[in-house]
C-alpha cells in the first residue's frame, strides 16, 4: 500500500511487539535514499528522527511524526496500517 502526506497511520515497534505508535505521515522517502536526504525544512526543537538501519531501502517509504512521544519514525513499510481514510470534500 502506499500512503500520503497526512496519512494517519499506525505500527508497532519491533522492540516492543506490545508497544502501537500511532502517527502521520510527514515526508515520504524515494526509493535508494536516506530520510536525512529528504529533509524538508525545519524540524521542531527536541523533536529527533529515530530508525533502525543504515541501508537505504529499495522501495518508496514514510518518516511518520508520532505526536505522543515528538518523535520522527522510519518505519517498515509492510508493518504500516493506515487508520484514517483522507477524505474528498
Amino acid at each position: 500500500m502506499t500512503y500520503r502526506l497526512d496519512d494517519k497511520v499506525e505500527w508497532q515497534n519491533g522492540r516492543t511487539a506490545s508497544y502501537r505508535h500511532v502517527g502521520t505521515v510527514v515526508c515520504v522517502v524515494p526509493a535508494g535514499a536516506m530520510p536525512y536526504e529528504v529533509a524538508w525544512g525545519d524540524v521542531p526543537d527536541g523533536v529527533r528522527l529515530v530508525y533502525d538501519t543504515a541501508v537505504p531501502r529499495n522501495h518508496e517509504s514514510y518518516i511518520v511524526y508520532d505526536e505522543r512521544t515528538k518523535r520522527l519514525y522510519w518505519p517498515r513499510v509492510g508493518g504500516l496500517r493506515q487508520v484514517e481514510k483522507w477524505k474528498i470534500n
